[in-house]
């Protein structure tokens, strides 16, 4: 299920010193949402293996099914509404492929860079992750996602619209304090995805002597 981002509208907009147009409003928070899925991580899909051919540069990512993921997850494995923009990691028979050798080029195309493919064939050798973020359309990002980070979406938005010159709305003391709170959502975020336990918890479990 995804989430109205109009529902973020008044919680941005309380925190500007004036009003914002409709339009611009709306293009801040979509931008909100791709900046903290970019940086979070927090929406990735892990792609089923693929066949490694021995040598091979290029292989398209377009038409993976997904292992796991968000919901909506589209026949391509990327999620409805959504793109990938870049590789979150690369197994090559279970080993970690280091990043400097890989990329991510335009149209899904996992890219091994010259002398760095992997010379040896093998079935379902290559297990890839990507990073997704929402396309610029209205309510792509799932509620869950949008109900538990809306406080870094919402100071991603206000950052952006605060930190806008010869604006009404700027203000960039209020820009600033909204994305040192961005980063901050981002850490818990990155944190939860990674280990997926609340960041919160270091600071609240007693101390054993």
């Amino acid at each position: 299920m995804t989430f109205p981002y109009s529902s973020f509208n008044a919680m941005v907009g309380v925190r500007l010193p004036k009003d914002v147009p409709p339009a611009v409003l709306t293009y801040a928070i979509q931008e909100a949402c791709r900046r903290f899925a970019s940086e979070s991580k927090i929406w990735s899909t892990e792609l089923e293996p693929i066949d490694i051919v021995a040598d091979q540069q290029d292989y398209d990512l377009s038409y993976v099914a997904a292992v796991v993921g968000p919901p909506a997850v589209a026949a391509s494995g990327i999620p409805e509404n959504s793109e990938a923009i870049r590789l979150d990691s690369v197994k090559v028979d279970d080993a970690e492929w280091s990043v400097p050798y890989r990329k991510l080029n335009p149209g899904n195309i996992l890219h091994f860079e010259e002398h760095y493919a992997p010379a040896t064939a093998s079935t379902d050798g290559l297990v890839v992750k990507v990073v997704v973020v929402p396309q610029l359309v209205d309510d792509a990002l799932s509620a869950e996602y949008c109900s538990r980070w809306r406080v870094g979406i919402v100071a991603a938005a206000v950052a952006l619209l605060a930190g806008t010159r010869n604006r009404p709305y700027a203000d960039q003391v209020t820009a600033a304090e909204q994305e040192a709170i961005f980063w901050d959502e981002v850490s818990k975020a990155r944190y939860n995805a990674e280990t997926g336990g609340n960041k919160a918890e270091l600071f609240m479990r007693p101390v054993v002597l």
